[in-house]
């Protein structure tokens, strides 16, 4: 019994040593403090430290089923020195393949690395340079907060001076207002290394359809500002690279937004989250409800009104999709009754919302139709695609605000309203024109239901409004009916539109500002000749279409000494440069094509007044702007090759 006693007593002993030695050997950092990091979904829970290897433990949260992938290659880098240490193993992750998350959405695995010297203080983490790729900046070695004198951010006395608004629901007489607005904000936590310097707002005059894309300057403190010009109130979006932060505003007002860097991280990837944002703004309580709407895209609901995007959504019957989402909206419908008496929402807040809501159903709806059409001609064989539309299916529309000006003030509604104008059954613009071309008679229409609304009178705006039609009336072709205009607001946009009708445009030189210096020096080469340039994007079938059928120009056209071909893309429109540059070489081999960064893609959306892509810009020979929404066609470019006597 004694000696037995001593052997447990020297086992004892001797496993109480390499506890220690092993607590001595081995520093644990326990969710290591950092700086910035570019990517929500994963994070370090502990960095264990021996004398043999360095050891990260990461924690995923992520969609359940989806999947998520690393590079063999991820690496520490030293801040200081710069210095790179590269995986030695990974522990419960296969690098270089897609890994799936579980049902429950979490997985935990490690990355050993090579021993980090005592003295190294931080690292970077990363997959690549890439500002793209997932990285976390500023890692603590030491496992300490490091002590710095933060930036503390004050929100503008102009906005926090504004009375509160009350409420009150629009007239007919302040809805329509101009005048410029101001919004202020802060990215708290933000990193200069995010390499964010801009962002934009993607405006639009709907009641002309102008584009005016507004750019938002970012401090390297994370302050960010802009000025916007204003026809009515708008829900929008700043849209930072991968980033997307809702508000509300109107005309005069002067708005601040504070939000967390950290959070906004989870909106790159539309996962759902209560995003705290605070808004200092007359009106910050529409600002809150636009915000909890528009980060509402994991809804249950919202996500079964997609289904009428996706190709499944045709395999019903006209009728089946009536009965399968009607309801559902009728059932939202008492949801949002019930959430504006609850919170008590103002008149105003209530219209603009019960809005939203009805432009969710009708833009997918109109959708459907739409899309409907294209899958009949591809898929011959689909049964429920050969199923007339009966004027039945548009009963929808008597939820829609047809005749409510106020519906300009949403989002989506202008998907809603382009729907709209293309739907033959509901509108055609012939009846308001007097036109001498022929117009083929429809089977049925329903135009009686909707001429006159403020939706029609809209519709016709905006269509004399288009180049074409402008063209027409200046030519005697075609001329506007009298009095089919009744909207105080519509008939002045109007009037300003017919009385400069026949006003020839001029070319003019660009504003002396930083995006016109930019893109001074990429026309130079170029100086002496016309130039047509092409803004486009790889992403985009609409660009990739128009580069393609303009290849027998660029034929006829090149080494010409009086017109040039340019082509202008950036990360946003092209994200993948090796698809660019395959691309580029199949196409445009031979042609000058620019890959801009980012800020500087959206400079020219700014200067030249586009939000979408294709778009394109006629210069003359001494750099002045011919047009800056240049309408192509093979045969407007082949009628001013000959009228400028290009053509030899």
């Amino acid at each position: 019994m004694k000696t037995t006693y001593h052997l447990s007593k020297s086992l004892f002993i001797l496993l109480f040593l390499i506890i220690c030695t092993v607590k001595v050997t081995a520093k644990v950092i326990y969710n290591p403090p950092f700086e910035g990091r570019t990517t929500c979904i994963l994070s370090i829970t502990k960095i264990e430290k021996t004398s043999k290897e360095t050891k990260l433990y990461f924690h995923v949260h992520f969609i359940p089923h989806s999947w998520i992938q690393l590079r063999d290659s991820v690496f520490l880098a030293d801040t200081e020195t710069g210095k790179l240490f590269y995986p030695i193993r990974f522990e419960g992750f296969d690098p270089n393949k897609k890994m799936y998350m579980p049902e429950s959405g979490e997985m935990d695995f490690s990355i050993v690395y090579p021993v980090i010297p005592k003295s190294v203080k931080k690292m970077d983490w990363k997959e690549n340079d890439d500002k793209s790729s997932w990285q976390i900046w500023g890692i603590s070695m030491a496992g300490k907060k490091e002590k710095v004198n933060p930036f503390v951010y004050q929100v503008p006395k102009a906005a926090t001076d504004q009375p509160k608004d009350s409420g009150k629901d629009f007239t007919k007489d302040n809805f329509f207002r101009t005048d410029s607005a101001y919004i202020t904000g802060y990215l708290k936590g933000y990193n200069p290394k995010f390499g964010l310097t801009t962002g934009i707002i993607y405006c639009c005059n709907q009641l002309t359809r102008q584009d005016y894309p507004t750019i938002v300057k970012i401090s390297p403190d994370g302050s960010f500002e802009t000025k916007l010009i204003l026809y009515y109130p708008i829900e929008s979006h700043i849209v930072i690279n991968d980033f997307v932060i809702p508000f509300y505003i109107e005309p005069g007002q002067h708005i601040d937004i504070q939000v967390n860097m950290d959070d906004l991280l989870y909106t790159k990837y539309r996962l759902n989250h209560n995003i705290p944002v605070v808004y200092t703004s007359p009106t910050a309580d529409i600002c809150k409800q636009v915000k909890d709407d528009f980060y509402a895209y994991g809804s249950e609901y919202l996500q079964t009104m997609n289904q009428l995007y996706q190709p499944e959504a045709m395999k019903y019957t006209p009728s089946q999709v009536i009965e399968k989402f009607v309801p559902l909206y009728e059932k939202r419908k008492a949801e949002v009754d019930s959430i504006i008496t609850v919170d008590n929402y103002t008149p105003k807040a209530a219209h603009l919302k019960r809005n939203r809501e009805a432009t969710v159903l009708g833009y997918r709806l109109l959708d459907f139709v739409d899309t409907r059409d294209y899958y009949a001609r591809k898929d011959t064989a689909n049964i429920s695609l050969k199923v007339p539309i009966e004027k039945n299916f548009y009963d929808f529309m008597k939820e829609m605000p047809t005749d409510d000006e106020v519906a300009l003030a949403n989002n989506e509604y202008s998907m809603f309203l382009n729907r709209f104008e293309v739907n033959n059954t509901l509108y055609d613009e012939t009846l308001d024109l007097n036109c001498n071309y022929s117009k083929i008679a429809l089977s049925y229409t329903m135009y009686d239901k909707f001429k006159g609304t403020f939706l029609w009178q809209l519709s016709t705006l905006r269509r004399i409004f288009g180049d074409e039609y402008k063209k027409m009336i200046a030519n005697g072709d075609m001329s506007v009916k009298p009095n089919i205009f009744k909207n105080p607001v519509i008939i002045s946009y109007a009037k300003a539109l017919l009385s400069k009708i026949n006003n020839v445009k001029k070319p003019y030189e660009l504003p002396d500002n930083e995006a016109s210096r930019m893109f001074k020096k990429l026309i130079a080469p170029y100086k002496g000749k016309y130039i047509f340039i092409d803004f486009w994007g790889t992403t985009c079938g609409p660009c990739r279409a128009g580069i393609e059928e303009m290849a027998h120009f660029r034929k006829e056209m090149q080494g010409n000494s009086d017109f040039q071909f340019l082509y202008i893309t950036g990360v946003g429109t092209s994200p993948s440069e090796y698809d660019y540059n395959e691309y580029v070489a199949k196409h445009l081999k031979g042609f000058p094509s620019v890959y801009l960064k980012d800020a500087e893609y959206l400079y020219m959306r700014e200067l030249f007044h586009f939000n979408g892509i294709p778009h394109y810009v006629m210069v003359d020979r001494d750099g002045k702007i011919m047009d800056e929404n240049y309408n192509y066609s093979s045969y407007m470019l082949d009628h001013f090759l000959n009228e400028k006597g290009i053509r030899k």
